[in-house]
């Protein structure tokens, strides 16, 4: 026998001290729960205090704010190779991989995303598009 509580969304053994406002279920119930859960739903209570399976909350702004700089971050730190490696081809004077105008476009990229939070909307805007050549290799 299991109880579960609205005020926590928690599941309460028979032998543990539950909430007052817990009411019992069936281990079927809180097995089904759970698996609910670990699907990508989340627990919920119903007007009557009864367990409910209910879509996910949209995230926050904060965590969508979170998630886009973890994107900003991880274009400025995957394409940190191809600047270093150009940089240092131009430096011993070898010939380069990217042309002069990959480069260039490569950093005015890199710039744009650096300075995507500033754009209007952020962080529900994309993140600046890659060169087409970048995206292709």
């Amino acid at each position: 026998m299991w109880f579960f509580a609205a005020s926590t969304l928690g599941f309460y053994a028979a032998d543990q001290a539950a909430p007052a406002d817990a009411v019992e279920i069936t281990a079927e119930q809180r097995d089904a729960l759970l698996a609910g859960q670990t699907a990508g739903q989340r627990i919920a209570a119903d007007a009557d205090g009864q367990p409910i399976l209910a879509d996910p909350l949209p995230p926050s702004a904060e965590d969508r704010a979170a998630q886009s700089r973890r994107m900003a971050d991880a274009a400025i730190t995957g394409t940190q190779p191809l600047v270093e490696r150009h940089r240092d081809e131009v430096d011993i004077g070898a010939g380069t991989t990217l042309t002069a105008a990959q480069f260039a476009a490569l950093l005015a990229w890199r710039q744009a995303v650096r300075g995507w939070a500033a754009a209007s909307g952020w962080p529900d805007v994309p993140l600046p598009a890659a060169p087409a050549w970048l995206d292709a290799g």
